[in-house]
């Protein structure tokens, strides 16, 4: 157990309670994409095994900014900052699922996510800038 958490904290530093909640969010993503795909099937079915590996690759990537924190010598902060992002897209992505499966979403929770992800309505921009 003692070399596990010698590689743990050689691959991704000190725990900070980011990451167990990072990999709570991806199994749970996974997991919602699943129950939608029973729910309402899409054309276009995505396999699991090709969302486990692109959770994977942002695994890869805490990993990535672990590594470069210490080389610059920061204490984590890089990885932090990352973490806090795929903790934010987890999350929208829950959301989303969510919404596929006919879950209603607070219409103020789905403004955001448009202004997030850039499909906010352009009429209602343009007026916020008027006023």
């Amino acid at each position: 157990m003692l070399q596990f958490e010698m590689v743990y904290l050689w691959i991704l530093g000190p725990v900070h309670p980011t990451q167990p909640a990072l990999l709570i969010l991806m199994g749970l993503d996974l997991l919602t994409r699943q129950i939608v795909r029973q729910i309402k099937p899409s054309g276009r079915p995505e396999k699991f095994s090709r969302s486990l590996l692109k959770k994977s690759l942002l695994v890869l990537m805490v990993i990535a900014a672990h590594q470069i924190d210490l080389v610059l010598g920061q204490s984590q902060n890089l990885r932090n900052a990352v973490t806090y992002v795929l903790l934010g897209n987890e999350l929208l992505s829950l959301v989303e699922q969510m919404a596929r499966a006919g879950v209603p979403i607070p219409r103020p929770l789905t403004r955001a996510i448009e202004a997030l992800k850039g499909e906010a309505d352009p009429e209602r921009s343009t007026e916020k800038t008027r006023t």
